[in-house]
Formats: structure tokens, C-alpha cells, sequence
């Protein structure tokens, strides 16, 4: 929930420009020293109403010119329906981008809906006080290491501690079988394998590569796991350069929650721009994304700061890849504008099915 929160920011007006090229600064400034660059402003998404929301930007090397410069984002945000959330995450490219250590950590109290599992329940459910509300107050922390073993393959380990707490439930919800199964306060301590085939130029803004991925979670009872259960997930992302400026790239992507998964965890499909967070959810969770990114060109050939991105995609969520159900779509576009080299800030629109949203943040969507 908290990064769902998270993406809905706003560009601040604390940039500032210089007259060189994205690819000339990004050569020059790779080995500086720490960068920071905050930003706050409101914005809109269909699961919090109106948003404010503000945090930084701080990159820094910690490995010489060759390596990805490291990030740390801190976030805030307040919404007009009393949501609140506060978190950080980043990554840490170590010398010689041999080693990458991610984390992400959030704490978030919001009044929120729960339509129930599966497709038809998030179609058909109405949303009102009686059927959907409660409120929700969570936090968590997901750490993972990540070691460069051959060429581009990266493999590691990552972690995830969560915990979830519901209340003020509605009496749809008080009656809901998955609620009932697992409870309204969900503790969840994992621990598992990941692997990663990794050529991206770099991670954030890629123009070029392809992205492999795939983690299996376990969340054992005897670690302290209110259930016990796992999550495994895989993902390919590709990125083929189009002309000056132009990049094409897709997404796609699969959560499936294992065993005794828990209602408060269960895969969603708010992943697609456009859509409430958790109004689709259940065991398996498929989607795919094409976007279409275009970074304007100044009078003098080079790269402005300012560029302009095309998405769509679908996905589809059902208890097993036998029963995936209906493709539910979405599209829209948005403004990209760099902030630090080869780091944008982005705006996008995302329209789903009867709902939309504005999300704001560091990085490309993917």
C-alpha cells in the first residue's frame, strides 16, 4: 500500500537547468558528489482523492564512474481523506556495480476499500460505508542484496517484514470468508532466493537493455508469520531505442500468492496506472505494459529535459493460471522532466475501467 501511495507526488519547482545535454551532464556529473533535490505538490489517485505530497531526490557514487549512481528517496503525503504516509526507499550500487543493495520502507494509515477477492467481486461490489470502507494502518520494510555472479546475472537474497491492521470494517466486510480465514491483523516475516539478468543501461531511465527477474518469497508460521505462506514473482522488462530521443518498452509481469496467502497481500492489479489500489486482487495476478517514451529535441540536435511517454497495457487475476479471468485495460500518457542526470521526475494520467488517476514520482513507471 505505501508505494501505491508514494507514486502519487507532484514536480516541485526546485529544478534548475543547465545548457548541457542529458548524456553530456550525466558523463560529467557521474562521479560528483551528493545530489539533492527536493519537490512537493498535489496530486489526484481513485483510491485517496486529492493528495499532497513532497519529498527529495539524493543520488551520490559510491563506486567511480563506471557504476550507477546510488538513490535515496524519502517521501511524505497527506490526503483529503485524512491518508498519511511516510517512507523511504533507494538503492545502493556499490564499487564497481558488483553488488546492489535495495530497500523500501513505508508506514501508512488510510481509509481505504475492499471489494473482495477475485474479478467478479471487484466489478460487482459497490462501493459505499456499508460495502467497501475500513481503515488501514500497515507498515514495512523489504530489504535485498544483490551479487553480480556472471556477466549481467545478478543473484542474491531478499527479505519482508509487513504488518497490516484493520479496522472500522464495514458488515460486508465482517463477513467476507477471506477476512474471516486469516483475521484483520496480518504479520507477515519473509525470506527467499532471487535472481536477475540485468543489461539495462541504467535502471531508472533505461534506453536500451533487457531486465529478467524473478524472487520467490517464503513467509514461514515459525518466523512468526500469521499464515504460512509464499509469493513468487517474475517480471521482463525490454527497452529498444527508436530514433534521437525515442525509446520503446515493455513490461510484463506476474505475482502469485501461494498456499495460505493472506487477503491483506494478495497480488492487485493496481500496478496498472488507473486503477484503485486492491479493488482487483486475488491468487495470480498477470498484466503487461508498452510505453512509448519521447524525449524532446533542443534547436542544436541535443536532448532537451523535458519529454513525453504513451502507455497502455492489460492484465488479468484469477486463483490459478487456469482461471485467469476478463483483461481488464488501461492507458494514458504523461510528461517527463529530469531532475538530476538520467533521473526523472514523471507525471502520467492513467485511465482504467471506470476509474483514473494522476501518479507522480521519481524513475519510469518501469
Amino acid at each position: 500500500m505505501g508505494p501505491a501511495l508514494v507514486r502519487s507526488l507532484l514536480l516541485g519547482a526546485t529544478l534548475s537547468a543547465t545548457g548541457a545535454s542529458p548524456d553530456e551532464r550525466a558523463q560529467a556529473e557521474s562521479s560528483e558528489g551528493l545530489r539533492l533535490t527536493p519537490f512537493a505538490a498535489p496530486a489526484k489517485t481513485p483510491e485517496l482523492g486529492l493528495l499532497f505530497a513532497g519529498g527529495a531526490v539524493i543520488s551520490f557514487p559510491l563506486g567511480g564512474f563506471e557504476t550507477q549512481r546510488s538513490q535515496l528517496i524519502p517521501l511524505f503525503g497527506y490526503s483529503t481523506t485524512g491518508a498519511l504516509v511516510v517512507g523511504s526507499s533507494g538503492t545502493l550500487y556499490l564499487p564497481g556495480d558488483h553488488v546492489r543493495v535495495g530497500f523500501s520502507g513505508w508506514y501508512n494509515s488510510a481509509p481505504l476499500d475492499y471489494f473482495g477477492v477475485g474479478y467478479e467481486a471487484g466489478t460487482m461490489t459497490p462501493r459505499g460505508p456499508d460495502t467497501t470502507r475500513y481503515q488501514q494502518e500497515s507498515w514495512n520494510f523489504t530489504p535485498d542484496v544483490r551479487v553480480r555472479t556472471w556477466g549481467a546475472l545478478f543473484s542474491g537474497v531478499a527479505a519482508d517484514v509487513n504488518e497490516t491492521d484493520a479496522t472500522e470494517l464495514n458488515p460486508r466486510m465482517q463477513q467476507d470468508p477471506h477476512v474471516l480465514r486469516t483475521g484483520t491483523r496480518v504479520l507477515n516475516l519473509g525470506i527467499g532466493p532471487l535472481l536477475e539478468w540485468d543489461t539495462r543501461d541504467v535502471a531508472g531511465d533505461a534506453r536500451l537493455g533487457l531486465y529478467l527477474g524473478g524472487r520467490l518469497l517464503f513467509y514461514p508460521r515459525f518466523l512468526g508469520s500469521t499464515t504460512g505462506w509464499a509469493m513468487l514473482k517474475l517480471e521482463y522488462r525490454q527497452f529498444v531505442p527508436m530514433g534521437a530521443g525515442q525509446t520503446l518498452g515493455w513490461w510484463l509481469w506476474m505475482s502469485w500468492g501461494l498456499w495460505d496467502a493472506p487477503w491483506t497481500n494478495l497480488p492487485s492489479v493496481s500496478t496498472l496506472r488507473g486503477y484503485r489500489e486492491g479493488q482487483f486482487r486475488d491468487r495470480l495476478v498477470v498484466s503487461g505494459q508498452i510505453e512509448y517514451r519521447l524525449r524532446f529535441l533542443k534547436a542544436d540536435g541535443t536532448l532537451s529535459r523535458h519529454g513525453i511517454v504513451f502507455f497502455a497495457g492489460a492484465a488479468s487475476l484469477g486463483s490459478s493460471p487456469a482461471s485467469l479471468d476478463s483483461a481488464l485495460p488501461n492507458a494514458g500518457m504523461g510528461y517527463r522532466f529530469e531532475l538530476q542526470p538520467r533521473l526523472n521526475i514523471r507525471a502520467d494520467v492513467g485511465l482504467g475501467v471506470d476509474s483514473y488517476g494522476v501518479y507522480i514520482s521519481a524513475n519510469e513507471a518501469f
